[in-house]
């Protein structure tokens, strides 16, 4: 019994292992794509960037307001 889930435990491994290896090679090509992008998608990670930005500034606004009532 204890082989018999030993050899499932690394078989499991295994296609856990192989599995992030797999996801790996694919953001791998989706960072080799040219970087001559169109204009739209530059423009669209540039927003996104700032709405990101934007919403951690709101969150830091918040905490500070926390902060200043506790006091």
């Amino acid at each position: 019994m204890k082989k018999f889930s030993l050899i499932i435990t690394f078989i499991l491994m295994l296609v856990g292992c192989s599995s992030g290896i797999s996801s790996e090679k694919q953001t791998d090509s989706k960072q080799a794509s040219p970087a001559s992008t169109s204009t739209d998608n530059e423009l669209s990670y540039e927003e996104k960037q700032k709405e990101i930005v934007d919403f951690i500034n709101e969150d830091m606004n918040e905490i500070a307001s926390y902060e200043n009532e506790g006091k």
